[in-house]
């Protein structure tokens, strides 16, 4: 089962998250970079309700099969739809580099866990 759609991003929210453009008289909050093994973190806290709300981004360079993009998308979003409960309200990014091809699942899903206990 996939993320529903207000747990996804949009183009226009993307575009928003790196501008930091939140409206006139909020002060918003800082982007936080975190490398891991196959990219990189982007986060960004949010106040109010809503949970999680999610991106990612493989390019072209990870793997020319599309095939191989679309598993490391699909088991990235499954993987934070599953154990990002009860954690502070964030939008996050994942941005994944040419070693993402490379690493085995088991070690992503560690570097996620990790990345999800280093938000507190």
């Amino acid at each position: 089962m996939a993320l529903s759609s207000n747990q996804r991003f949009t183009r226009a929210d993307i575009q928003e998250f790196f501008s930091r453009r939140q409206g006139v008289g909020k002060k918003p909050h800082p982007i936080r970079r975190v490398d891991f093994c196959a990219g990189k973190f982007y986060i960004r806290k949010r106040d109010g309700v809503g949970g999680l709300r999610l991106a990612v981004m493989v390019p072209k360079s990870v793997s020319k099969k599309s095939v191989i993009r679309n598993r490391l998308k699909r088991r990235t979003m499954e993987w934070f739809r599953k154990q990002y409960k009860g954690h502070p309200t964030a939008d996050i990014i994942v941005s994944m580099d040419e070693r993402a091809g490379r690493v085995m699942a088991k070690k992503l899903y560690q570097e996620f866990e990790v990345f999800v206990h280093s938000i507190h």
